[in-house]
């Protein structure tokens, strides 16, 4: 009895030492994972130029799509997380609005722009376990009036306090975590159209109070040529 006991209690030990090296060794790229958000929120963007109205000519140039991604970039916690986009994009500013203005590509016929401010936002440290690989993605978008507005679906989206949320939270329990890519698109009508692609993926390594995030910014310049 005493010799079945102790051979369970040693392969009870060697099943949870090969868990444990299987969950440290999972292999994890986050900038390429980052990348697949990166395409999810293009192929967003994509379509709602569609939807704006903005079309090209068959007799001019083709239409297309730039993003310069990285164009500033810190570290911060999500504490001060709105504060550190703001501070993004004041950055990115300046390049926007080079974008905004730029005529280069549709040689004689009508160049018209369409720009969106960029930000992605990832912890530095992570924590790969298994049950956090191929997890889910989706991609919310919303015409918001000011920033306050901006600010208050962003939140209640990632704290799963709104519907999209709720949505999103249920498909990426605990321990996993957000990844988040946005794109912010002035309208002439004064409105922003905000386009947030949140990817579930690989924990945090500290907590959610203390845990460092890489916040970078850019942005995406879309343009059609028309006569």
């Amino acid at each position: 009895m005493k010799i079945a006991a102790l051979l369970l209690i040693c392969l009870t030990f060697f099943t949870f030492q090969t868990s444990f090296a299987v969950t440290t060794e999972i292999a994890f790229d986050k900038d390429s994972f980052m990348q697949e958000g990166l395409g999810l929120l293009k192929s967003s963007l994509e379509n709602h130029l569609k939807d704006t109205g903005l079309a090209g000519n068959s007799e001019c140039p083709e239409s297309g799509l730039e993003i310069v991604e990285k164009i500033e970039s810190k570290k911060g916690t999500l504490m001060n997380a709105t504060a550190s986009v703001d501070e993004i994009m004041l950055s990115v500013k300046p390049k926007v609005d080079e974008k905004q203005a730029d005529t280069s590509r549709c040689g004689t016929c009508q160049q018209k722009n369409l720009v969106s401010y960029l930000a992605s936002i990832n912890p530095v440290k992570i924590r790969p376990v298994v049950e956090c690989e191929s997890m889910p993605a989706q991609t919310f978008v919303a015409d918001l009036k000011d920033k306050e507005d901006i600010k208050r679906y962003t939140e209640n989206t990632l704290q799963g306090t709104n519907s999209e949320g709720k949505q999103m939270a249920k498909a990426c329990p605990s321990p996993c975590s957000y990844y988040v890519t946005t794109a912010q698109t002035p309208l002439n009508n004064g409105k922003t159209h905000l386009t947030l692609t949140v990817q579930c993926g690989q924990p945090r390594k500290d907590s959610v109070l203390t845990a460092d995030y890489d916040f970078k910014g850019g942005l995406v310049h879309q343009w059609v040529c028309s006569k």
